[in-house]
C-alpha cells in the first residue's frame, strides 16, 4: 500500500488581500488626508517656534524692521506674524494621489525662500521656511503608509 499526502492551497484570501491593496493604491485619499494634516502641523509648529521644518532657527528680523514694527506697536512680537495673515493663509489640499501645502498671499514665497524685495529689489529678505516636512512628520507619514498597506487594518476614510 502507498501512502499519499495531498496538500491543497486555496488562494482566496491572498487574492482578496491583493485586491484590497490595489483598491487602496488606486485611491489613497485617506492616506493623503493624514499626510496633509502632518504638513499643516509642521507649518503651525514653525510659526510657534520660529524655526524651519528641519529645526533651524529663523534669521532674526533686521533692526529696521524691528524699529518699524515698534513704531506701529507690533514689536516685540513673532517673526512673520506682524498681521497674522501669512500664518492664517496656509492651506492644505489632498486627493487620491497627492497631499500639498501652500499659501496664496503674495509675500509667502519671499519669506519661504528668501530673495530681494521692495523698490528696485534693494531689500534682501532672508529665507525663513515655514512650509515643509520635518523629520518627525516624515516618519509619521511613513508609518501611515505602512499602515495603509496593512490589509488587516481598516483603511482611513
Amino acid at each position: 500500500m502507498t501512502d499519499t499526502i495531498t496538500i491543497s492551497l486555496d488562494d482566496e484570501q491572498a487574492q482578496a488581500a491583493f485586491a484590497e491593496l490595489i483598491r487602496r493604491g488606486n485611491d489613497m485619499t485617506g492616506l493623503m488626508r493624514r499626510a496633509a494634516g502632518h504638513l499643516a502641523a509642521v507649518a503651525e509648529e514653525s510659526f510657534a517656534t520660529e524655526r524651519a521644518p528641519d529645526g533651524a532657527p529663523w534669521v532674526d528680523l533686521s533692526a529696521i524692521t524691528k524699529a518699524l514694527r515698534t513704531r506701529r506697536g507690533a514689536w516685540p512680537g513673532k517673526k512673520l506674524q506682524d498681521s497674522g495673515m501669512l500664518a492664517a493663509s496656509v492651506f492644505t489640499r489632498f486627493g487620491p494621489t497627492f497631499a500639498e501645502i501652500g499659501s496664496n498671499v503674495p509675500y509667502a514665497r519671499i519669506h519661504q525662500k528668501g530673495g530681494n524685495a521692495g523698490r528696485g529689489r534693494k531689500v534682501a529678505i532672508p529665507a525663513r521656511p515655514y512650509l515643509g516636512v520635518s523629520p518627525e512628520a516624515l516618519q509619521a507619514i511613513r508609518d501611515d503608509m505602512l499602515g495603509w498597506m496593512d490589509v488587516n487594518r481598516p483603511a482611513a476614510p
